[in-house]
């Protein structure tokens, strides 16, 4: 093994290499910690992530490529279809893109799904917007529905 590759696997395992949790998953956090099985409950998702924002693009598992750039003004790299997409804004630039695991048939376990018309394929909200969240379920499990005020 080059000596780079050995630094680089030795400093992995002494601090505890690791994925960073998506986007989703630290909203689901925040909203499991805020609303402590209190269903209905109103909440914003300020502060719900590590990294920080103030326009969140929600785009559903059928936004095209061209819809999703078209909306947010930048390039998609590795687009999937059939995919949901979570695009952060902090003062009008993208500061992550996140696809996130998607079934078409219906909602996956602890999948956060913002409320939006059939014929909308994206909603943009504010770091400040109120929602009503409830906790659903589907047959993969329960999921979280955020309707804003």
């Amino acid at each position: 093994m080059k000596p780079q590759r050995s630094f680089v696997l030795f400093v992995c395992l002494l601090a505890g290499c690791h994925s960073l949790p998506s986007a989703e998953d630290q909203i689901e956090t925040h909203i499991s910690a805020t609303c402590h099985a209190s269903w209905p409950c109103q909440l914003d998702l300020r502060g719900s992530t590590s990294f920080q924002w103030d326009a969140l693009y929600a785009f559903k598992y059928n936004a095209s490529k061209a819809e999703i750039e078209n909306a947010t003004r930048v390039s998609v790299a590795n687009y999937e279809e059939l995919t949901r997409y979570l695009v952060f804004e902090k003062d009008g630039k993208v500061v992550r893109i996140e696809s996130e695991p998607t079934n078409v048939e219906h909602p996956i376990k602890n999948e956060v799904a913002f409320d939006m018309p059939d014929t909308s394929v994206y909603r943009v909200f504010s770091a400040n917007t109120e929602f009503v969240v409830t906790q659903e379920h589907s047959e993969a499990g329960l999921y979280f529905l955020l309707k804003a005020k």
